[in-house]
C-alpha cells in the first residue's frame, strides 16, 4: 500500500494511543500484568481481557499497514496525483459554492484526522474525476449519493514532507 506521509504519521500515532490505552486496561484492575497475546492472565475479568484482545488485534493490523506501506513523497504540483493536496471550488445544491481542501490518497485507512483536509480515495467519486487534472481545469462528477456536481480545481500543492527512516516507493 502506498501512503502519504500524513497517514503515515497518523498510523504511528494511532498505534502509541492504542497501545498506552491496552497497557492501562492491563493494568487497570488488579494492577498486575495480563499476558493476553499467549492467552495467559493474571486477572479473571473476561471483559477487561476481551477489551485488551481486540486492542492488541487492531495493533497489530495497524502495525502491519505501517510494515508493508511505502512512502510517496514525490507528489505533482501541475496536475493531481498520489499525494497532491488541491483546493476545490463545487457546487453544490441550489448553485451553493463550497470550497474543499483534500489530498489524494491510494486508500482512506480509516485512522485520518477528520477537519480542513479531506482525505480522497483514488477509487472514490471523486478521487476518480480529479485524478490526472490540472489546476484551473473544471469537471464534473458523480458522488455516491447519486448527486451530479460541477467542480473545478483552483491550486495544487506537492506534499514536500520528507522524513529520515520510512521507506519511500519507488518512481
Amino acid at each position: 500500500m502506498r501512503l502519504i506521509p500524513e497517514q503515515y504519521e497518523c498510523l504511528r500515532t494511532e498505534i502509541g494511543i492504542r497501545e498506552e490505552y491496552r497497557d492501562s486496561l492491563i493494568k487497570s484492575k488488579t494492577g498486575r500484568v495480563a499476558e493476553c497475546y499467549a492467552g495467559q492472565t493474571g486477572d479473571n475479568d473476561r471483559e477487561i481481557i476481551d477489551k485488551i484482545s481486540q486492542e492488541n488485534v487492531i495493533i497489530d493490523h495497524l502495525k502491519g499497514i505501517l510494515e508493508r506501506g511505502v512512502v510517496v513523497t514525490d507528489a505533482s504540483d501541475t496536475e493531481v496525483g498520489l499525494g497532491t493536496e488541491f483546493d476545490l471550488l463545487v457546487t453544490v445544491r441550489k448553485g451553493r459554492v463550497r470550497e474543499i481542501t483534500g489530498v489524494l490518497v491510494e486508500e482512506t485507512i480509516g485512522i485520518e484526522p477528520i477537519g480542513e483536509k479531506l482525505f480522497v480515495s483514488m477509487d472514490s467519486p471523486l478521487g476518480e474525476a480529479i485524478l490526472g487534472r490540472a489546476a484551473g481545469e473544471d469537471f464534473t462528477y458523480q458522488a455516491k449519493n447519486g448527486m451530479m456536481h460541477a467542480a473545478t480545481i483552483t491550486a495544487l500543492k506537492a506534499s514536500a514532507i520528507e522524513e529520515k527512516g520510512i521507506k519511500k516507493a519507488m518512481k
